[in-house]
């Protein structure tokens, strides 16, 4: 094990431990970690690998409780973020068509049949393009 980790083994913690509940952060600090995500997913996995170790050591002696929970957070889901550093996948696609298809299915409240719902999704996501009565059909490049 890491030495840098050793003081996160098995702290799974909730987000609703907060000790005083005061909370404290450096100046800037709460946009360090936004900054940081924006420039491993830019960078080839071995310098964001470097960067991102580098990163949590530094965490791991700050000071700030809170940081340190972060660093702790961030180690116990570390397989994970290598896996998106290194692959170079997120869930945001996926993320965002759920998002589109909870709001058609709250459109789609009072429909008789859940077929009408998938058909709704269907047109609004979906190729499938019908030729209205009327009018010419336009092609889409």
């Amino acid at each position: 094990m890491d030495s840098w980790r050793a003081g996160c083994v098995g702290t799974r913690t909730s987000g609703s431990e907060s000790g005083s509940g005061k909370r404290t952060s450096p100046k800037g600090g709460h946009r360090a970690p936004t900054r940081l995500d924006r420039l491993i997913l830019q960078l080839p996995f071995e310098d964001a690998l470097d960067l991102l170790i580098e990163w949590l050591q530094w965490t791991f002696d700050s000071q700030l409780e809170p940081i340190r929970r972060l660093a702790c957070r961030i180690a116990d889901h570390l397989d994970e973020l290598l896996n998106t550093l290194r692959h170079h996948l997120s869930n945001a696609r996926v993320e965002g068509l759920n998002t589109r298809i909870r709001l058609i299915a709250r459109r789609a409240f009072g429909f008789h049949s859940p077929q009408a719902l998938i058909a709704l999704a269907m047109l609004a996501l979906g190729a499938f393009q019908p030729s209205l009565p009327g009018r010419q059909a336009v092609a889409i490049d």
